[in-house]
């Protein structure tokens, strides 16, 4: 009998933080809610998970359900907002495989016709194949326009 009660107080200490008093529901023992997530653009709340038994692993996502919500929000979780493809993230401006002008200004003005390799918003930076297979890496500055980065970015071998 006393060895059963030592091996439930081991297990006890063993046991991360929070794994008793936030069970998730029922028939999902053994972890626990580490934090809520709001995703506003599908208008929907998320569950991050541990498992108890294995910290180490990483945490799940689930759909939470009203009950779960209720729950959390009594008891203190924080609830974060998704920083995903949020509405602030601006639409697609070049897409892969879209035609391309990049151009640099400065002392000389450069200008060539490329494909973009990747799918990129205003600021972001693509990598664009030029017509002689040259990759050049450049900053999105419009639909189609992609600024040429620095000459030092020029390299047949570049990585997208």
């Amino acid at each position: 009998m006393s060895f059963l009660l030592l091996l439930t107080a081991a297990a006890l200490v063993h046991m991360p933080t929070g794994c008793l008093e936030r069970s998730v529901s029922p028939g999902a023992s053994g972890e626990r809610i580490e934090a809520v997530i709001h995703d506003a653009v599908l208008d929907r709340d998320w569950l991050r998970l541990r498992d108890c038994a294995h910290p180490e692993w990483p945490p799940r996502l689930r759909l939470a359900n009203d009950a779960e919500r209720r729950m959390a929000s009594a008891s203190g979780i924080p609830v974060y907002e998704s920083l995903g493809l949020g509405l602030d993230a601006g639409p697609l401006v070049v897409r892969a495989g879209m035609q391309v002008t990049v151009w640099r200004d400065g002392s000389a003005r450069i200008r060539l016709a490329g494909t973009a390799t990747q799918s990129a918003r205003l600021g972001e930076s693509i990598v664009v194949r030029c017509g002689t297979g040259w990759l050049l890496r450049g900053i999105v500055r419009g639909p189609g326009s992609v600024e040429l980065a620095t000459p030092s970015s020029w390299n047949q071998e570049a990585q997208p």
